[in-house]
């Protein structure tokens, strides 16, 4: 059983891991855009709308690429969980022929 949660652990851990790079990759292009409106001039209100847009595209386009990584890692996590759940209810076999 300890190997089942230590693989519940490692998918969940490269789960948090995707969304932390798809959070940072999002701040890395918000502070750059947010840079560029602000040398262009434009105001305040006009770069929260705009970032708003860019947050949210940004987002889509995440996981239109990784949705597929996310979405079997997922699937993975909860085949592992339900495992870890029924096994130890399952009877175990006898091997030894007895």
């Amino acid at each position: 059983m300890a190997q089942i949660e230590h693989a519940i652990d490692a998918v969940f851990g490269f789960i948090v891991y995707l969304l932390y790079l798809v959070g940072h990759a999002i701040e890395l292009v918000d502070g750059f855009v947010r840079q560029q409106l602000a040398a262009a001039g434009v105001s305040q209100n006009s770069q929260n709308m705009i970032m708003i847009v860019v947050a949210v595209a940004l987002l889509l386009l995440a996981f239109r690429f990784l949705g597929g990584v996310l979405r079997i890692a997922l699937v993975v996590l909860v085949v592992l969980i339900a495992a870890d759940l029924i096994l130890p209810l399952v009877p175990h076999l006898k091997t030894d022929g007895t």
